[in-house]
């Protein structure tokens, strides 16, 4: 359910479907585990144990599994052989020739993002839709100077309006949706926030404020397919614009986050560089919708000696899906192994 929408002056924009699938790491300390492991490579199992902090260690495994899991029914490969799939990381954006670019599988139009709970990927089944995807806590922390270096002028303006308890989800839904688009195009951030422009004014924002406050009657629950130590209740949604524009010859020597939700990577671009597909065309306005979900994931019963770790209480994260040209209208399915995914990925069988 959308509560709130574009303008009406867009009321004639086309709407594309997007399937966003999330899986809570926690899964990934019970028996549920040996599922997805089967999808994650050696490589990537050595990278994750050279993370030296287990919650990260974790959540970039059940990443990379869940990534696979998408791939695997669009590409007709099994379970076991998933695991093979390449994964091109390679940045467009610079000659670096380091894996810091927005991962890409051929033929499968996906994006994904990670919090320490929760691994969240998106997927569309038409492959020319540009697609971005962004996760963050609600009570995420927001950098010194948020406001003076990532907003512009008009988000500004209708951020500081709010009441001060208000500015924490506000903030937090203009960076994931920031994120969102910059994670679409594949720049990450190696471009100034402010390159985007969210358009929404402080009613929107405090709407998205709203939905996130605890037990928000309007949360409906998350599609779950098998019981779960989990549930997963995702809010109405919120649709705004948004417009990417690049100045010419600008300087996007920055920290870029990689779209897979892999660690960020420092590298310096060039003036010659590949701007082309997902890429901005410098000097250009590109054209995003964006649609916020608050997800708010919680444990199905008190923790117990078999549960030490886990956490007691709901958790909340805001869900940004950026597309271009079309507005996301988006479906959350919670997971809890790789053939959920699948299930909800194969057509429906024809009726006979």
């Amino acid at each position: 359910m959308t509560i709130h929408s574009i303008s009406s002056g867009d009321a004639d924009v086309s709407r594309t479907h997007i399937s966003v699938f999330t899986l809570p790491t926690r899964t990934f300390t019970g028996g549920l585990r040996f599922t997805w492991l089967d999808y994650v490579g050696e490589e990537a199992r050595r990278k994750a144990a050279s993370i030296h902090s287990p919650s990260a260690s974790v959540s970039y495994l059940a990443t990379e599994a869940l990534m696979r899991a998408l791939a695997a029914p669009r590409l007709g490969i099994s379970g076991r052989s998933a695991r093979t799939i390449t994964v091109d990381r390679s940045c467009r954006l610079c000659t670096s020739g380091k894996p810091h670019g927005k991962p890409r599988i051929a033929g499968v139009n996906f994006n994904m993002s990670q919090v320490p709970s929760l691994a969240a990927g998106g997927f569309c089944a038409q492959q020319q839709v540009v697609l971005g995807i962004d996760l963050e806590a609600v009570q995420a922390s927001l950098f010194p100077g948020f406001a003076r270096v990532a907003l512009t002028v008009d988000e500004r303006a209708a951020y500081e309006s709010l009441p001060p308890g208000q500015q924490q989800a506000a903030g937090v839904a203009i960076w994931t949706a920031k994120e969102a688009v910059l994670k679409a195009t594949g720049h990450g951030l190696s471009v100034s926030p402010q390159t985007v422009q969210i358009e929404c004014d402080d009613a929107t924002l405090a709407m998205v404020s709203a939905l996130c406050e605890p037990a928000n009657p309007l949360d409906a629950p998350g599609r779950q397919d098998r019981p779960c130590e989990h549930e997963l209740s995702v809010s109405p949604r919120v649709s705004v614009r948004a417009t990417l524009t690049l100045p010419k010859d600008s300087d996007t020597s920055a920290e870029e986050t990689s779209a897979g939700g892999e660690e960020a990577g420092k590298h310096q671009t060039p003036k010659t560089r590949d701007i082309s597909d997902e890429n901005a065309r410098e000097g250009d306005e590109r054209s995003f919708f964006i649609t916020w979900s608050v997800l708010t994931l919680s444990p199905v019963a008190h923790p117990t000696a078999d549960t030490a770790g886990r956490a007691a209480h709901p958790e909340r994260f805001l869900l940004a899906v950026a597309t271009e040209d079309t507005v996301p209208v988006v479906d959350v399915h919670s997971v809890a192994t790789p053939l959920d995914v699948k299930r909800l990925l194969e057509p429906p069988a024809a009726a006979y």
